[in-house]
């Protein structure tokens, strides 16, 4: 054992364990609600059950419907509550614990999603009805680093994004932010019924540097399609903005529509954001292929920018190392996109949940937290590994 892990342990036994305790004993009761959830579901899928029973039975396979009856009834009910209980617990479970966890690291805040069970959640532990719900859904929780879509599509093709937790942060001198996102569009077929096709499934690291560059640089895993740099984000879509941004432009659609002044000064603002983190019709980037000559790394990634110069500046051969090191704790599954002072890693992997509490483990044992301690040393050692907080020479 390291001496980096005895400190953990320490760190736990003294920091995060007595809020562990508190913690397992609502994941005790709430089990204990699912399974009276269960077994309510059992019975009253049973008295649903009962008028489909021959009364006679002649063969097995008239029992066939009833069957059915009851596993659909009872999948339902108990599934659909069970499912709830397991979001609040969840949710609750994150929000007490993982600030201590990331504490041990720097200074940390855990940001959950904005959805309905987050304000379901808060709602009921301030005991504020429905108006709290309200004022949750409309809170701003945007940090100091925030996803910009305008740079994701240079990299990733979407029509809107999915936002999961979020951390953000301080971490040796360095100011972070980690979102699990997805991104999708829409396919409708020739009947009308709509598809999501996810582009992107995993987690969007960010760091600000110092030092603000001129053009941008994009690293990608997979071929980049340079004609993506002139694309014009679609910030005017709804289904692309958080569910907290679009219940404010209804609201302020609404009180435009009861005074002229402000309908114009709204369509004013809508145009001005329609450019913002994003670049204007008229403007069109010259982006070309960033020639490199560490093999390997041509081999792993596809390099292009809108500034040569500062391009080789970023793509040092020490640089270049170093990221290929980063890439192979995360199977080479990475985009990165070097603009303004940040810089965004994506790392994508459409089949893992992150920053996850066990709802069926126990919350005061220290070796259940194993896939979230290891997630997340691995996206701070992007940190070191790159020198983010260095000035010159990444």
């Amino acid at each position: 054992m390291t001496n980096s892990a005895q400190n953990f342990v320490t760190y736990f036994n003294s920091k995060v364990f007595p809020e562990a305790q508190s913690v397992e004993k609502s994941r005790k009761k709430a089990l204990v609600i699912c399974t009276v959830i269960a077994v309510f579901a059992a019975v009253l899928s049973a008295l649903m059950t009962i008028p489909a029973v021959p009364s006679k039975i002649k063969d097995i396979s008239e029992l066939i419907n009833p069957i059915i009856i009851f596993a659909i009834s009872f999948c339902c009910i108990s599934f659909t509550f069970s499912f709830f209980i397991r979001k609040i617990y969840g949710l609750s479970a994150k929000k007490r614990l993982l600030p201590l966890l990331l504490n041990f690291w720097g200074s940390f805040e855990y940001i959950p999603p904005e959805n309905v069970f987050t304000a379901i959640y808060n709602s009921l532990k301030n005991k504020t009805g429905l108006k709290g719900i309200f004022d949750e859904l409309t809170q701003n929780k945007h940090s100091k680093i925030s996803l910009n879509p305008g740079l994701m599509l240079r990299l990733i093709r979407f029509e809107n994004i999915d936002y999961d937790d979020k951390i953000a942060g301080k971490y040796n001198d360095t100011d972070i932010e980690v979102n699990e996102i997805a991104t999708y569009y829409v396919d409708m077929d020739k009947d009308g019924r709509k598809t999501k096709r996810y582009t992107f499934k995993g987690v969007a690291f960010s760091a600000a540097l110092n030092k603000n560059f001129k053009g941008v640089t994009a690293i990608s895993n997979t071929h980049i399609d340079k004609s993506d740099f002139n694309r014009i984000p679609k910030h005017q879509q709804l289904n692309s903005m958080r569910l907290s941004d679009v219940l404010k432009l209804g609201k302020q659609i609404a009180d435009a529509a009861q005074n002229e002044d402000k309908a114009n000064e709204l369509k004013e603002k809508l145009e001005q954001d329609s450019q913002k983190d994003g670049i204007r019709r008229r403007d069109i980037l010259d982006v070309k292929d960033v020639l490199l000559e560490d093999p390997e790394f041509k081999k792993r990634f596809h390099v292009c920018s809108t500034d040569q110069i500062e391009a080789r500046y970023i793509l040092t051969t020490a640089f270049m190392n170093r990221f290929l090191k980063i890439a192979s704790k995360f199977n080479y599954k990475l985009k990165a996109i070097f603009a303004e002072n940040n810089v965004y890693i994506f790392i994508e992997n459409r089949r893992k949940n992150w920053f996850e509490i066990p709802f069926f483990k126990s919350a005061v044992d220290i070796n259940n937290y194993n896939e979230f301690l290891n997630d997340f040393t691995k996206l701070l050692a992007i940190t070191d590994e790159l020198k983010l907080n260095q000035n010159i020479g990444m």
